[in-house]
């Protein structure tokens, strides 16, 4: 455990497993990429732009490579901080900050003014979060959904296909089924770097924030 506060927004899967199958784990662990590595990432997205007429949303990694951007920032990982926690980031670098003194203030106050320990925390993001909020998709295939809105934790169907489909579920099984969309950046970074050892797998990818102590 540290003593700095660190805050960081992505998407996450959180039940890995010691040697987790899903998990190309030579990859993982050896997370440092030049960068002429992401210049040729960056050339892969445009070509699959180029090639793919399904690609529906654009990658913005494609236009721009911030000068401090490494794939430690896209893909976090570390057994110290989280053993069971892989964080996929979106290359926005306001997604992650360090502390300040508000942080300090909100931390202690939320442990009972200093009286409960501090500890590394992921939180699940219910409706995704800027600018991805409110766009799903259907968990078991990945398939886009649209048009579809969750109001006050309720889902509502913009179109008689989708209430026909949907309609009739109740919502503690809506919930399961229709998901926060990944976000195409986060779906590149996975296929490009090969994080994982089925494309699948990363559908399972929910947004979280994480706060935790290095």
């Amino acid at each position: 455990m540290g003593i700095r506060i660190h805050k960081k927004i992505g998407w996450a899967i959180t039940d890995l497993t010691e040697n987790d199958t899903r998990i190309n784990w030579d990859v993982l662990n050896n997370l440092f990429v030049g960068k002429d590595e992401l210049k040729k990432f960056q050339d892969w997205i445009i070509e699959q732009d180029r090639n793919n007429e399904d690609r529906h949303r654009i990658n913005h990694l494609a236009f721009n490579l911030y000068p401090e951007l490494s794939l430690q920032d896209l893909v976090f990982y570390d057994a110290e901080t989280w053993e069971n926690t892989i964080i996929i980031g979106d290359g926005w670098p306001l997604n992650q900050r360090t502390d300040d003194g508000i942080d300090y203030i909100e931390d202690y106050l939320k442990r009972d003014s200093g009286k409960k320990p501090m500890k590394d925390t992921v939180q699940f993001l219910r409706d995704g979060y800027y600018p991805y909020q409110q766009f799903w998709m259907y968990s078991k295939t990945g398939e886009h959904l649209y048009p579809v809105e969750r109001i006050h934790g309720i889902f509502y169907f913009g179109s008689e296909v989708l209430d026909n489909r949907f309609g009739n579920f109740p919502q503690e099984e809506l919930d399961k089924i229709i998901v926060p969309e990944i976000p195409l950046v986060v779906s590149d970074i996975c296929e490009y770097f090969k994080i994982f050892t089925d494309n699948k797998t990363k559908l399972q990818l929910r947004p979280v924030l994480a706060t935790y102590w290095r």
